[in-house]
């Protein structure tokens, strides 16, 4: 559905949802945490309010949205007829397991890390968690925003090959503030390029843009959550977090190299599009 009601600005629209995802998850355990201190387990039906509220919404405009959707399998009927490309697809998925998996690692294993390392308390280390959330909501905005502008292809490339070198130096820092510094660039290359994913995903499988979406939403955040028991694992079996952190390193590496032969699909789209003319 945002697909379809972002019209030609797909980055752009898809950039919003994801700001909303991402919201969702930082304010999510704040509001859960609160609600049930106060008011001890049952305060954990707190979090029906807001989904009641938004539902109840979505059954109001449901006719709004129905038009849209019809409006879109109409154009689709009516544009021109694009070839699907299921190899480009397969490799942007491995390319999303990998990244899914350092966004996991990071998401789960940054406040152990740094009160491990640093020995901070938990209170402390939980707030890389919060500046991690800010960092993924503004960077996955303006992703969106460059991808329409500069092309979705080299967007997540180059975000995929700058995260390696962010969480490198991240890794051999030896304060916290600096660490903390370095965890500033990882986590806006790392989280700013989930929506130029999804769209990439969309437009590699033009006519199934609903699989899409599942496969790169839905089967790529699973994917992360298989490999943290992973690392998991390795912290302890070697006792250290930095062991962690340099596996994380090694997955965004291969992140960055598979993102490189992700094909240029709006280059792909431009040339069908020439020979149909």
């Amino acid at each position: 559905m945002a697909n379809a009601v972002s019209k030609e600005h797909k980055g752009k629209g898809m950039s919003i949802f994801s700001v909303g995802g991402n919201l969702g998850f930082a304010v999510g355990p704040a509001i859960i945490s609160a609600s049930t201190f106060a008011f001890g387990l049952p305060g954990i039906m707190a979090i029906g309010i807001p989904a009641i509220i938004v539902a109840s919404f979505f059954l109001y405009r449901n006719n709004y949205y129905k038009n849209i959707s019809i409006a879109e399998i109409n154009r689709n009927k009516s544009g021109p007829k694009f070839q699907e490309d299921y190899w480009g697809f397969a490799i942007l998925t491995c390319m999303i397991f990998f990244r899914s998996s350092v966004l996991f690692g990071l998401t789960t294993f940054t406040p152990l890390y740094f009160m491990n390392v640093y020995h901070l308390d938990v209170g402390m280390a939980n707030l890389n968690l919060t500046m991690i959330a800010v960092c993924s909501a503004i960077a996955s905005l303006f992703g969106g925003i460059l991808a329409d502008k500069y092309g979705f292809k080299n967007v997540q490339m180059w975000a995929a090959i700058a995260s390696v070198p962010a969480l490198f130096l991240f890794n051999i820092m030896n304060n916290h503030v600096l660490a903390t510094l370095m965890l500033v660039p990882s986590a806006i290359a790392i989280y700013g390029t989930l929506s130029v994913s999804m769209v990439l995903g969309q437009k590699f499988l033009c006519n199934h843009v609903g699989f899409a979406s599942g496969v790169t939403i839905g089967l790529g955040i699973t994917f992360g959550g298989i490999t943290s028991p992973i690392y998991g694992y390795i912290a302890d079996a070697t006792g250290d977090y930095r062991t962690v952190f340099w596996t994380i390193v090694v997955a965004a590496l291969l992140t960055a190299i598979i993102a490189i032969f992700v094909p240029d699909i709006d280059k792909i789209r431009a040339n069908q599009l020439n020979n149909q003319v």
